[in-house]
């Protein structure tokens, strides 16, 4: 009961600072809800047992290395990418003391580390690419950052990216822009007046639409923006990107409209084909200058959405067959709050599936994991890691051969939404979260050699 309560408290403490998993999804709800939540946690945790995750399952082909420190210090965020010989750099952003941290991770541990910036963007994200000529790209909020030739330069203001890949020779830039900028057509919704003796008294305005924009930039500087769903009149609320090497960008995004109180949510997938063509003139005033502007409608992805943040969700795309795994939070059958992975092929979605179903428990009620990464390991295979229900610790699974691994703990999670994963480029990852003492940890992740590698449907 002790671990649940102190995962609790780290929990709301979570909250109050901020830390939301900073893909910009905005807060549907209040913190006061939240801390009500909580209370109520709290309150019947007396009869209550924290669950563990199921064993039973697939014996998984990989081996965990040992626990190392990347670096001291509180990290409010990090990212880590993978470079062209297959080195992975993690940026950090420490809010105690503040500074973006740039560090390169070897099969040994940490090789180098420098600093970047003593100027952080407060409590927004750190999301991190290289171009095709091995420049190394560092987007924090607003504040973008380039390290070329050993030197970084920055910071410069740009967009706010939700997140950052490099698709074919082009960067790739996720973030959201008011309709109107790129053309959508406004709405009248209703709102209400709030009265402490009578119903809200509705009165109707005129908005325009939150919409999501991936900005593809080639190296020649030509900007082209997709749009998702441009003519839907829904709020963009989260995206998520992948890449894969046939100059496909993949994106899992969900989109609302809030009626009067009433919620509708719509999740989708698209995958995105590069040059997209122009379809509106480029001298249009609702357009922002010096960009070709595309629209692109996605494939619904069906689950029953239960709205709110993208703080959770994940999506990587199989850099060889192109097809991509994606993770949702939706809702069951019996209306309470779960996880569903889907697989996407060929720019299709297909039914989302219970992900490690084996693990529910009736602790709560709701979804027993959150915060899932994803990263591709190649040939059809991913890995995955995942928080457990009661924000204590890390678990590590991979997906191959549409079934997924027996979960294996990783360490003591102490700061749940703080954790990433990335891969080398003999399919080996590296896991990294933050640990209790407030260091930011990692550990790698080996695969079993090619010739010992086999279907996990074989080891049921």
């Amino acid at each position: 009961m002790q671990v649940l309560i102190n995962g609790a408290l780290r929990w709301a403490d979570s909250i109050l600072i901020g830390w939301r998993r900073p893909r910009y999804g905005r807060a549907r709800h209040s913190t006061i809800l939240k801390l009500f939540a909580l209370c109520a946690i709290l309150c019947g945790c007396s009869s209550l047992r924290p669950p563990e995750i199921s064993q039973s399952g697939a014996v998984s082909p990989f081996q965990p290395g040992p626990e190392f420190e990347i670096i001291g210090g509180f990290a409010h965020g990090n990212a880590a990418v993978t470079d062209a010989v297959g080195r992975i750099h993690v940026i950090a952003m420490l809010t105690r003391p503040a500074g973006l941290h740039h560090l390169v991770i070897g099969p040994q541990g940490v090789e180098s580390r420098e600093l970047i910036s003593t100027t952080v963007a407060g409590f927004s994200s750190v999301m991190a690419a290289f171009d095709h000529a091995g420049r190394l790209h560092v987007v924090n909020g607003t504040h973008h950052f380039v390290l070329d030739a050993g030197w970084w330069q920055g910071p410069k203001e740009g967009s706010a990216c939700a997140d950052l890949v490099l698709v074919a020779e082009d960067l790739v830039c996720a973030f959201e822009i008011q309709g109107e900028k790129v053309g959508t057509a406004g709405r009248w919704d209703w709102f209400g007046i709030p009265s402490m003796f009578t119903p809200p008294i509705p009165f109707p305005w005129y908005v325009r639409s939150r919409k999501g924009v991936i900005a593809r930039e080639a190296p020649s500087g030509a900007s082209t923006w997709t749009v998702i769903e441009r003519d839907e009149r829904l709020d963009i609320e989260w995206m998520v990107l992948s890449a894969d090497n046939h100059g496909m960008t993949h994106v899992l995004y969900s989109q609302s409209r809030d009626r009067f109180g009433l919620m509708h949510v719509k999740v989708g997938y698209a995958r995105i084909a590069a040059p997209n063509i122009p379809i509106y003139p480029a001298n249009s005033e609702a357009l922002l200058p010096a960009h070709s502007v595309a629209s692109i409608s996605g494939q619904v992805v069906n689950v029953r959405p239960t709205g709110g943040e993208g703080d959770g969700v994940a999506l990587a795309a199989d850099p060889e067959t192109g097809d991509a795994l994606g993770l949702v939070r939706g809702l069951n059958g019996d209306g309470n709050a779960a996880w569903f992975y889907f697989l996407a092929r060929d720019g299709r979605p297909g039914p989302p599936q219970p992900f490690l179903a084996r693990g529910s428990s009736a602790w709560s009620g709701n979804y027993i994991y959150s915060n899932p990464r994803l990263a591709p390991a190649g040939g059809g295979r991913y890995h995955a890691i995942i928080t457990s229900s009661n924000f204590s610790s890390l678990y590590y699974t991979t997906f191959f051969d549409e079934t997924w691994s027996t979960p294996v703990k990783l360490g003591s999670d102490a700061y749940p939404g703080r954790n990433s994963i990335a891969t080398d480029h003999q399919g080996n990852a590296l896991a990294i979260w933050m640990g209790p003492d407030k260091k930011l940890v990692g550990r790698w992740i080996l695969l079993a050699p090619p010739d010992t590698q086999f279907s996990l449907k074989k080891q049921k």
